[in-house]
């Protein structure tokens, strides 16, 4: 998934994630890549699966929420309520 720039809240809230420090969300970022194999936070797996689901990925994206919401079904109240409500959708 490569995600050109993006200055919306979603990339800004996963470039202050530890595991995203060293990214550079100014240029291209393959944030699949550069953030999740540094770890395994299912607040990763929900950012990505939510700009993946942004950007028309719908494949990736429920392959990213499912991930989350595998790690940890509670991980953010609010979070993980919408990452259930977008893969019903």
């Amino acid at each position: 998934m490569k995600l050109l720039r993006h200055k919306g809240s979603v990339l800004s809230s996963l470039s202050s994630l530890p595991e995203c420090n060293s990214a550079d969300t100014g240029e291209d970022v393959d944030v699949s890549h550069v953030c999740i194999e540094r770890g395994e936070d299912p607040r990763l797996f929900y950012h990505v699966g939510m700009i993946a689901r942004a950007s028309g990925d719908t494949a990736a994206a429920r392959d990213y929420l499912k991930k989350a919401l595998d790690l940890s079904p509670q991980f953010d109240p609010l979070q993980a309520s919408l990452a259930r409500q977008a893969l019903q959708d």
